[in-house]
């Protein structure tokens, strides 16, 4: 018959592994959980970060749209939906006025497909393909009208100073050929054609 120490001991030991072990198999899940769960708040806490910036940067934004849309209507005027020639006149109108060139004629060509300068293309554009046949110019989303502006000023100094007008008027022009025919006569206007290309931009 074991002593009743040793016995004591025994039960002692039992007691206590039955403890670990129900550490083991209650608490030690509990304890890997927890970092389970640590991992999942740095998660949300990073997405929340995350999302914080996205925020911070649409309000910013948000912030710019007024501006952006001024920018955008200007450009709308700039390269509108329709041809618009009556706008390209009136620029003319101003510009001579302006320089103090007298305005002889304003010629307005047929509207055809944009067509970039020879060699050249936006950046990062790829060249637009032919057109069907049969096709309208007006279903083209980008068309170009060419214009002939003839002035009379008294000197090359008022008929510079037209075409730089020209240039920064709302109604973009593109420049193509400035021709000045000088008079012999110094009673005589000399005459300034310009050639250009208004723009068009269909959605």
């Amino acid at each position: 018959m074991l002593p009743k120490r040793l016995i004591n001991l025994i039960g002692t030991v039992l007691a206590l592994g039955l403890i670990a072990a129900g550490l083991l198999l209650i608490a030690g899940p509990v304890f890997l959980g927890s970092f389970e769960v640590e991992a999942q708040r740095i998660t949300v806490a990073q997405s929340n970060d995350l999302l914080a910036a996205q925020v911070s940067a649409l309000a910013e934004q948000a912030a710019d749209l007024p501006a952006l849309e001024s920018e955008l209507a200007g450009l709308r005027r700039g390269i509108p939906m329709s041809a618009g020639m009556d706008q390209v006149s009136a620029l003319a109108v101003k510009a001579a006025d302006g320089a103090g060139v007298e305005l002889q004629s304003f010629d307005v060509g047929a509207t055809v497909t944009f067509a970039p300068p020879a060699g050249k293309l936006a950046e990062g554009a790829a060249e637009a393909p032919a057109p069907a046949e049969g096709a309208a110019a007006a279903e083209e989303p980008r068309q170009q009208v060419s214009v002939s502006i003839v002035v009379e000023s008294d000197s090359g100094t008022e008929a510079a100073d037209f075409v730089d007008r020209l240039r920064k008027g709302p109604r973009l022009l593109q420049i193509v050929q400035v021709v000045n025919t000088a008079s012999s006569v110094a009673a005589v206007k000399g005459t300034t054609t310009v050639t250009a290309l208004a723009f068009v931009q269909h959605p």
